[in-house]
């Protein structure tokens, strides 16, 4: 029989709790979480268009090349990261699976112009999934969270 872990509980509460009282890694999961979750959605609005390939067509949305691939990336990693902030543990794991995605990312943006023939990248994209790289896996592997959290 599997153990079971108590589910979180979601609320503005439990969001509050997690920036004031939280992990460094809670503080990430809900900010980075927060900023994906609407680029996502501005993502979609802006171009929902889902064609691969030669035919990939990204639109700027302020600074950014998106396209609906794109979009659905940003809202699901961002959707994931703020489910996983209200606990500490489950904070940690998706700062390190988030920042690790986001570190691939990062480097395949510096090879090629788009990310399988699915996301478009430019320069400032590249600079906000290192700038997630970077500050996710820094809060996943914090030794006072990793106690904290274990």
């Amino acid at each position: 029989m599997k153990p079971h872990l108590p589910r979180p509980h979601l609320s503005l509460r439990a969001y509050s709790d997690a920036l004031t009282h939280g992990s460094v890694a809670q503080i990430f999961a809900v900010a980075a979480g927060v900023v994906l979750s609407v680029l996502g959605v501005a993502s979609l609005i802006v171009n929902a268009d889902f064609s691969t390939g030669s035919s990939l067509a990204a639109k700027d949305l302020v600074f950014f090349d998106v396209n609906g691939w794109s979009g659905v990336l940003y809202l699901v990693t961002g959707l994931m990261m703020l489910l996983a902030a209200v606990d500490a543990a489950r904070a940690r794991t998706i700062a390190m699976l988030g920042g690790g995605l986001y570190l691939v990312l990062t480097v395949w943006s510096m090879l090629d112009d788009s990310i399988l023939g699915l996301l478009p990248v430019n320069d400032p994209m590249a600079m906000v999934y290192a700038a997630i790289a970077v500050i996710g896996l820094a809060a996943a592997l914090r030794p006072e969270d990793a106690e904290r959290a274990g």
